[in-house]
């Protein structure tokens, strides 16, 4: 698939009504939202898994710092 120039996608854009142009922006930000949900939904889920691995919060840590650990 050969990528298209972004000159292009204006030039094509501009030709639109301005209803068109709505619809088109609103489908978009609807996809990106929804992106958006599924990134944060993994993120929380991730921060939950490392909390209760190590019984420690990402609040404790940026408080606190790492722990030193001693080598013998």
């Amino acid at each position: 698939m050969k990528p298209v120039a972004s000159k292009t996608i204006v030039d094509r854009f501009s030709l639109l009504s301005d209803e068109e142009k709505i619809s088109v922006i609103s489908h978009g930000v609807a996809v990106r939202l929804s992106d958006w949900k599924k990134r944060l939904f993994l993120a929380q889920s991730k921060i939950l898994f490392f909390e209760e691995k190590y019984h420690t919060s990402l609040l404790e840590l940026d408080e606190k710092g790492l722990p030193v650990w001693k080598m013998s």
